[in-house]
């Protein structure tokens, strides 16, 4: 019985196995499926004997494939310390295989830290075994990584050449991978002299990638698909390409959310050139809050590996205290016998002696550790406020300059209709651009003074009007601060009315003057508009209009769970209740818009 036991156990000490469960783990790493692989390598290095000298060369491999999940899941820290370990380990043994790839490896990090210096050093390192060892096998991942060193500190003329030399190698020696690679780089290198050839080798890379089952690197190459695409100004191609993108976002942003934010950005822009611009402004939202969750994410990250860093270095000096406390002791047995005694009475005293200083010590670098993590986490805080802050000033200025880019439009039009519109559509984007503009000055990331920002939308009009007469404004909004969610929509019907007014409030030769008002009603927010011009027209008391002011009012006001009414006393009045947005717990049903402003029609 026992002998079929042991028959029937997995052969997981036998060679073969070790190595079909090793390209296992590289398989899975192919796939992005890192967790899995590291769990298989886990269960690879539990079984392997201890103080085996004959599975030497498989720990080292083992431990490379390791360095290589690591690098793939973007825990650069741990990858680092195990490269560093294992050249050290490769050059003693004379392994020139893993000393090549632990090097190249080694540098690819270096690399995506920026450092060119050390880049090349090491990739000439690498150079140089690969040649005393004639590893042939390795020269497409050689000559990739000098190609990507060029694509990111040099020319895209000093790319071409050696991925080139990648694809042409790679094929001859049928590695798949390494000739994707090779493509990425090629397509970098052709980008500004051949934008087609460039595209091809995009196409090729992600058609291995989607092949092999690696979503993140296929999702990266239709990210770059679309970019192309949207630089040629072919919008169909590129929405297709954004279509393909946002088809793995999902399945891709756990593992790694670097480029959401990109594709989110680009698709705002293929669907502003596709004259969808509520699909645009939904996007650009969308990216907003994308890179704000990545910046979250690298800063838990970093702080994990700071922690991670503190605890290996904390339980090295305990081993290291550890061996000389033994050795101390051995020391002490070998004494003569005469001095017995008073060796116990000295190993006593010092016994008692060490276990203070130890707790004194633990218990000052317990402080120590606490004092550090209070500081990081108040420095991360800060960093935080900081990019928010930074955000918001990009925003504006992203904003700032598409409404450049209109106005620069507006004096190449003839057409009062196009104009008009035209103007409009500056107005609106200038609307939300004060808001981030608002949120950036006042310093608080999260809300904004609503009649701050009132006067400057009504500056903004004043400036940009040529009334014969100037305007007066009556602005009753003090004391009411809005999220972001709120003030962009709340801003929106704003912006209309005031463009409403400008267009359509003035009458005969009297001067323009709008009052606006803010409080609480019902338990709701009640805005209450009115200017002194002619008054709404019987169609838009009676909410027959279809204009872009009219749904923008609408569905604005629903996005408030509000609605909008309209009346006739000494002018055009309004009045929107609302509710405020992700303010409360429970959100109380829409409420049907009983009539509403037809800003497309002459009052």
């Amino acid at each position: 019985m026992l002998l079929l036991a042991f028959l029937a156990r997995p052969l997981t000490g036998q060679p073969e196995f070790r190595a079909r469960q090793l390209d296992r783990a590289q398989a899975l790493i192919a796939s992005d499926d890192t967790d899995q692989a590291l769990h298989l390598l886990d269960s690879l290095d539990a079984d392997i004997p201890t103080g085996d000298a004959t599975v030497a060369s498989f720990q080292r491999r083992l431990r490379l494939t390791r360095a290589r999940a690591l690098i793939r899941a973007r825990l650069d820290p741990a990858a680092t310390e195990i490269l560093i370990h294992l050249i050290d380990a490769a050059r003693s043994a004379d392994d020139g295989a893993v000393l090549a790839e632990a090097t190249l490896q080694l540098a690819f990090l270096y690399q995506r830290q920026n450092i060119a210096p050390r880049t090349m050093e090491l990739l000439t390192r690498a150079d140089s075994v690969v040649r005393r060892y004639d590893l042939g096998s390795l020269r497409p991942e050689l000559y990739n990584r000098l190609a990507g060193y060029y694509r990111q500190f040099g020319s895209p003329a000093e790319i071409l050449p050696w991925a080139h030399r990648a694809q042409t190698v790679a094929a001859e020696l049928h590695d798949s991978q390494q000739e994707a690679l090779a493509h990425v780089n090629l397509s970098v290198g052709y980008r500004e002299t051949d934008p087609r050839r460039s595209e091809y080798h995009v196409s090729e890379a992600a058609r291995y990638y989607r092949n092999t089952g690696s979503l993140r690197d296929y999702f990266a190459m239709t990210l770059v698909l679309a970019g192309q695409k949207v630089e040629a100004g072919e919008w169909t191609e590129a929405l297709a390409a954004s279509d393909s993108s946002l088809l793995y976002v999902d399945r891709v942003i756990e593992e790694d959310s670097t480029y959401l934010h990109r594709v989110y950005e680009l698709r705002a822009q293929i669907m502003h050139h596709l004259d969808r611009p509520d699909s645009a402004w939904y996007y650009l939202n969308l990216a907003h809050r994308a890179e704000l969750d990545h910046l979250l994410r690298m800063d838990r990250q970093n702080l994990l590996a700071i922690q991670t860093a503190y605890e290996s270095e904390k339980q090295a000096l305990r081993i290291a205290e550890q061996a000389k406390t033994i050795t101390y002791q051995r020391g002490r047995q070998q004494r003569q016998a005469v001095i017995f005694a008073l060796v116990i009475a000295v190993l006593i005293l010092t016994y008692f002696y060490t276990s203070r200083v130890l707790r004194s010590r633990n218990a000052r670098e317990d402080r120590r550790r606490m004092e550090r993590h209070n500081e990081q986490l108040s420095e991360s805080l800060d960093q935080q406020k900081m990019l928010q802050g930074e955000i918001h000033h990009r925003v504006k200025n992203n904003l700032q300059i598409i409404v450049g880019l209109l106005q620069m439009q507006l004096r190449k039009i003839d057409d009062p209709f196009a104009r008009s519109n035209l103007e409009d559509m500056a107005n609106r984007i200038y609307s939300m651009a004060a808001v981030h503009e608002i949120l950036y000055q006042q310093g608080r990331s999260s809300e904004i003074d609503f009649r701050a920002y009132a006067e400057k939308i009504c500056r903004h009009f004043e400036l940009l009007s040529d009334l014969p007469r100037a305007c007066s404004f009556d602005l009753s909004l003090d004391g009411y601060w809005f999220n972001l969610e709120t003030a962009i929509p709340l801003g929106t019907m704003f912006n209309e009315l005031l463009t409403n007014s400008f267009k359509y409030g003035v009458a005969g030769d009297r001067p323009l003057r709008i009052s606006v008002s803010l409080r609480e009603h019902e338990g709701m927010l009640l805005l209450e508009y009115q200017d002194n011009g002619p008054g709404w027209s019987e169609d838009a008391l009676a909410g027959r209009s279809s204009g872009l002011g009219s749904y923008l009012l609408k569905g604005m006001s629903r996005q408030l769970r509000g609605r909008v009414e309209t009346a006739n006393a000494n002018g055009a009045v309004t009045r929107i209740w609302f509710r405020r947005k992700n303010e409360h717990k429970t959100a109380e049903p829409n409420m049907e818009i009983s009539r509403f402003v037809p800003t497309t029609l002459s009052s």
